[in-house]
């Protein structure tokens, strides 16, 4: 029989994990089991960008190297015929910082040779944007990815591949102890199952305008943005910590257009298409390990179930979620190979 894996959550990192475990390992079979999925989940409302954001204490290594390939593998896609369906671009823009702000400022992020290009603004760039009050200011190109749009791709390659869904909520970990491992991207409810009090919800809320003449992306400190996508524009955000409410706050939203329009003022009479409020899976560091869990079956005995766990990215699941499947492929490999394995050869 294949070996058989089920892979916890249908966001960008579960669909990530499932894609890259059955294009990169033979006679597997992948089953994604999620409560919510498609335009349901956390990561359809994503603006898309990317760039390293709100991970807190994982090894800055780490980020350059999970973020570093998946930038790679959003550029092959924008390079390719499937650019149109995916809906990644390659996309310039600005992050700017006022006087009050500067607590937060560095000159030189870790990530800056990641991207295409990336450069500090000159005292002239910075006084073309209104109000006169920008101290300091980068300007550098990345992709950005309209995520309805790339869920639906990533979802067709996964069953292309041979993958299976399943919506259902799983609510403790014997519910898949059928199964030869786990692959855990299960977000919040990784939290809850696995009893790991360190993943924490970040509320985020965003309003979607009709805005087709911003060609560009651009971040007030991290507190505020404009991201364009295929057809509308993403303006964020809050940063809410421990805060499980996802109903929109009339008063966030009032505070999100009054910050951007301190950076495009003519935003202010855009169209908003929608408001939008998820709840990101924060941890400190971004858990990615493989583990063997004591699961109690119905008959009373017990089973360890390897687990890889890949969850807790906050904020930056796009922009860390190829990278990370890559480890994750390879912590199954190394369970494989451990256990010594061995694929069932072909009948004849």
């Amino acid at each position: 029989m294949p070996f058989e894996i089920a892979v916890l959550g249908a966001g960008v990192i579960g669909l990530a994990a499932g894609i890259r475990l059955l294009e990169e390992i033979q006679d597997i079979k992948v089953t994604i089991y999620a409560d919510l999925t498609g335009n349901e989940t956390t990561s359809r409302g994503s603006g898309g960008l990317w760039q390293p954001y709100s991970l807190g204490d994982t090894p800055g290594h780490l980020v350059l190297r999970w973020g570093g390939e998946t930038l790679r593998h959003l550029l092959s896609i924008f390079n390719s015929a499937a650019g149109a369906t995916a809906g990644t671009q390659l996309i310039s823009g600005y992050q700017l910082w006022q006087a009050q702000w500067l607590q937060e400022y560095e000159a030189d992020p870790i990530w800056k040779d990641v991207p295409p290009s990336f450069r500090h603004l000159t005292a002239r760039e910075l006084a073309t944007f209104p109000n006169s009050t920008w101290k300091h200011g980068w300007k550098w190109t990345t992709v950005i990815t309209d995520m309805q749009m790339y869920m639906h791709y990533l979802m067709q390659r996964f069953v292309q591949a041979g993958g299976k869904m399943r919506h259902k909520t799983i609510g403790k970990l014997a519910e898949l102890a059928d199964y030869d491992l786990l692959v855990n991207c299960g977000g919040l409810r990784a939290g809850k199952i696995f009893g790991d009090d360190k993943v924490i919800p970040v509320r985020g809320q965003v309003l979607r305008v009709k805005a087709p003449w911003i060609k560009h992306f651009y971040y007030g400190t991290s507190q505020y943005y404009i991201l364009p996508n295929v057809d509308t524009v993403v303006l964020g955000g809050t940063t809410q910590k421990n805060n499980w409410n996802t109903d929109v706050s009339q008063e966030d939203s009032a505070r999100i257009m009054e910050n951007v329009c301190k950076i495009v003022p003519s935003l202010r009479d855009a169209k908003v298409v929608r408001e939008w409020v998820g709840l990101r899976p924060y941890r400190e560091p971004v858990r990615l390990e493989l583990q063997h869990h004591e699961v109690q079956l119905p008959d009373g005995t017990t089973k360890r179930l390897p687990v890889v766990h890949n969850y807790g990215h906050g904020g930056s699941g796009v922009t860390l979620h190829w990278g990370c499947a890559a480890d994750a492929v390879q912590l199954v490999r190394k369970h494989l190979s451990d256990t010594h394995y061995t694929a069932p050869s072909a009948k004849l």
